[in-house]
C-alpha cells in the first residue's frame, strides 16, 4: 500500500481485505454494508471486465479487484472520483482499476456498445438533490 496525504474532512479505513485500505470524506457520501454485500453476491470470472456505475469512494472495485481482469468505474462527482483514483493508486491497483469521472447517463460517449462482461450499480438511497446527512 502507497501512502497518501489525506485532505480536510478525509479519513482512512482498513477494508479488511487483501490489505486494503479506502479513503472516505465524512461531508461525501460513504460508503455502507450495502455495497460490500453487493461485492460479493456478484459471480465473477478472472477473464471479466466490469464497470460499476456511480462508484462513489471506489469500495466495490477495491473488494473485486482480486477476481477479473478490469474494473472500470464512473463516477459524477468530481470529489468522488478523486476519491475513487486515489483509492486505486494507494491500494497499488491503478493497472487494474480504472476511474473516469463522468455522467454515465452518456455511456456512449465514455465507452463503446458491448465492452463490458458485468454492469453494475448501487445507487444511494436519499431524496435527489440533497446531500449526505441531510
Amino acid at each position: 500500500m502507497r501512502t497518501v496525504s489525506l485532505k480536510q474532512y478525509e479519513r482512512l479505513d482498513d477494508l479488511m481485505k487483501s490489505g486494503r485500505h479506502i479513503i472516505q470524506n465524512t461531508q461525501e457520501f460513504c460508503f455502507s454494508l450495502d455495497a460490500v454485500l453487493l461485492a460479493h453476491f456478484l459471480v465473477l470470472k478472472s477473464r471479466q471486465r466490469v464497470l460499476e456505475l456511480g462508484t462513489g469512494t471506489g469500495v466495490i472495485p477495491l473488494i473485486i479487484a482480486d477476481d477479473v481482469a478490469r474494473v472500470d468505474a464512473i463516477e459524477l462527482s468530481p470529489v468522488m472520483a478523486d476519491i475513487a483514483a486515489r483509492n486505486a493508486y494507494m491500494n497499488e491497483l491503478e493497472q487494474k482499476i480504472f476511474v473516469q469521472q463522468g455522467d454515465y447517463r452518456e455511456i456512449r460517449t465514455l465507452y463503446p456498445a458491448e465492452a463490458f462482461d458485468v454492469v453494475l450499480a448501487n445507487p444511494p438511497y436519499r431524496p435527489v438533490c440533497t446531500r449526505p446527512g441531510q
